[in-house]
């Protein structure tokens, strides 16, 4: 590693050595060993990694170039997985596969050298469920702190095989449900048919719903004035009726109790035979 970071420089290729240019022999020695790194490391590459690095003749060149290459794309990949994480969302994922998913973006994290901790990591899963689950959440995000992410997995696995039982146990009542509204329904519809059947007059006709009912504007009996012939009829005029029919008919008021003898001087009284002693009565 010491050729790769440069800890070991590149010698001089020509020395000077008794007033004569020569060959320098540690230079011989660094080009062997960094052409043989150099070598390894392009042999470790794939074909579009390898275009990327072409025109490269040390190890160090090489690897510095690498290194700006996958800085670049870790960066991307830090930003993607992260962004993976913040919008987490269970939908139809099972239990086991959704907790699974968040493991995967937590390992990938951390292969990168992007450490997520365990209070992150227990916020983002719990912030992906679905309002089946609030019950569990709400609790559990009040004291995130205490828990770890595998007591997490044991609550939120075991609260989904109890939805699963309660949705199990409805589904089994809903046809008795439908059954019994079925029933309720037709009963609905044979009581209607039996009303329909009592406003009937026996000869297949429905009696007239105005029966009774007085016209306001001919006066006439068994219909409204909403269904008035003389409804749009200008030169209509109704018939007057006579005072007398307006006039309530008061019958004889009459008194058939006994009364004793009172003291009094007269006495009016409807039948005389109600009086012991009786006399008719003479105006003056």
């Amino acid at each position: 590693m010491s050729y790769i970071d440069g800890t070991i420089t590149q010698p001089m290729k020509v020395i000077t050595k008794n007033g004569q240019s020569i060959n320098n022999p540690d230079f011989m020695l660094w080009e062997h060993l960094d052409q043989f790194l150099l070598s390894w490391i392009l042999s470790s590459l794939t074909k579009g990694v390898l275009a990327q690095v072409i025109g490269y003749t040390t190890s160090k060149s090489v690897w510095d170039a690498l290194a700006r290459l996958f800085a670049s794309r870790s960066q991307a990949c830090i930003m993607q997985l992260r962004f993976e994480l913040i919008h987490l969302k269970k939908t139809n994922l099972s239990m086991v596969d959704y907790l699974q998913k968040a493991r995967l973006i937590y390992d990938n994290l951390a292969a990168v050298g992007e450490l997520v901790s365990n209070f992150e990591l227990i916020q983002f899963v719990l912030g992906g469920l679905g309002p089946d689950y609030e019950s569990l959440v709400t609790p559990l995000l009040l004291r995130v702190g205490e828990y770890t992410f595998d007591s997490i997995q044991a609550l939120l696995t075991n609260h989904e095989l109890w939805l699963e039982y309660t949705r199990t146990l409805f589904e089994s009542f809903q046809p008795q449900t439908n059954m019994a509204v079925q029933k309720s329904y037709q009963s609905v519809r044979t009581d209607d048919y039996r009303n329909k059947q009592k406003t009937s007059n026996g000869k297949g006709k429905k009696l007239n719903p105005f029966q009774g009912a007085k016209c306001q504007i001919c006066h006439n009996l068994n219909h409204t004035a909403y269904k008035c012939r003389a409804r749009f009829d200008n030169d209509f005029r109704p018939e007057k009726s006579s005072p007398a029919t307006y006039t309530a008919s008061i019958g004889p008021v009459i008194d058939n109790s006994w009364y004793p003898d009172s003291g009094a001087s007269h006495h009016m009284i409807a039948d005389l035979a109600n009086l012991h002693l009786q006399s008719e009565y003479s105006e003056p």
